[in-house]
């Protein structure tokens, strides 16, 4: 599996623990913005001792196989950071499937950055990772999220009731998929 790979304007790299910075100031300035959809989200985020451990511990699961996490910046820009699209819960063959979770820095809605590295990680995963099925749940009042969803192709399987603890509360999640087309 490829650490870095490129789109039109983007390079998308899986990032160690000397980038702790760049991610804290990612969770820093994004906090308030992600913490309405995201799960465990806290200020912590942005502890840079807190960004060295995730890093350590998404690159031990990379190395098992189980975690591939990307961050995304613009190619001119490459240490400010525009958002992360992961895949988690990879499964080998026979069942070939993982789980997509992705964010964005909150000054970079709507100029189609998620939809471009999306694209890139997928169409990569496709490729060379040997992936056959990629899921992804969006909370149903994230209307941003279902877009983005079904601008890449993902279709709608139903419902998870009850999936995710989010704003003081358990929420329903659509369910999506990709297949890969090859």
């Amino acid at each position: 599996m490829d650490l870095t790979l490129e789109s039109k304007r983007l390079i998308l790299r899986v990032l160690f623990e000397q980038h702790a910075p760049l991610t804290a100031e990612f969770y820093r300035r994004n906090w308030r913005f992600l913490s309405g959809w995201e799960p465990n989200m806290s200020r912590q985020n942005a502890d840079l001792n807190t960004q060295q451990s995730s890093l350590h511990y998404e690159f031990e699961q990379l190395k098992l196989g189980r975690f591939l996490r990307y961050w995304y910046a613009p190619k001119e820009q490459p240490d400010f950071l525009y958002g992360t699209v992961c895949f988690q819960s990879i499964l080998p063959h026979p069942f070939s499937r993982c789980e997509i979770g992705y964010k964005q820095d909150q000054a970079c809605q709507g100029q189609g950055y998620a939809t471009e590295a999306i694209h890139t990680a997928v169409t990569h995963l496709f490729t060379v990772g040997g992936i056959h099925r990629v899921e992804a749940l969006a909370e149903c009042q994230n209307h941003s999220s279902i877009r983005l969803l079904e601008r890449l192709g993902f279709e709608q399987e139903g419902i998870s009731r009850q999936a995710v603890y989010l704003r003081d509360g358990w929420q329903d999640c659509f369910r999506y998929s990709l297949l890969n087309p090859a």
